[in-house]
């Protein structure tokens, strides 16, 4: 358990996913789990948040195929943004790593552990069980 303390609490996301840990600030209060950027408990406003090991899955809430190369012609990879409902609590926005056009809304799906951010910056996750 780690405090969430400074302006920028993303780094123990990060770090954790790296060792193969799923964590996530949890409020010391209400116990409500915050999504990785945040600084107070959205349930009841406390600041006093810990980083905790947390359930790595979640549902797709939302997504987007993004193609990336510049050429209709050669459309290239494509890049699924999504909107994940952690089985948690709070959403995420994250990168799948999944065949475009085989992923649809209410799909169960898992951070790639141990992970690393995506091409675009983001968690990436995976509808393939590990």
């Amino acid at each position: 358990m780690t405090s969430v303390s400074g302006t920028h609490p993303e780094p123990p996301f990060w770090h954790a996913l790296a060792n193969g840990t799923f964590m996530l600030p949890q409020c010391d209060q209400c116990q409500t789990w915050q999504n990785p950027s945040a600084h107070r408990c959205t349930a009841c406003g406390s600041e006093s948040l810990s980083w905790r090991e947390a359930p790595s899955g979640g549902t797709v809430f939302n997504l987007m195929e993004r193609h990336i190369a510049p050429y209709p012609r050669n459309p290239g990879p494509t890049a699924v943004i999504v909107v994940v409902d952690l089985d948690a609590g709070p959403r995420l926005l994250t990168e799948m790593q999944v065949i475009p056009g085989h992923l649809e809304p209410g799909t169960h799906v898992h951070a790639v552990l141990p992970g690393a951010p995506g091409p675009n910056g983001l968690p990436v996750f995976t509808d393939q069980a590990s």
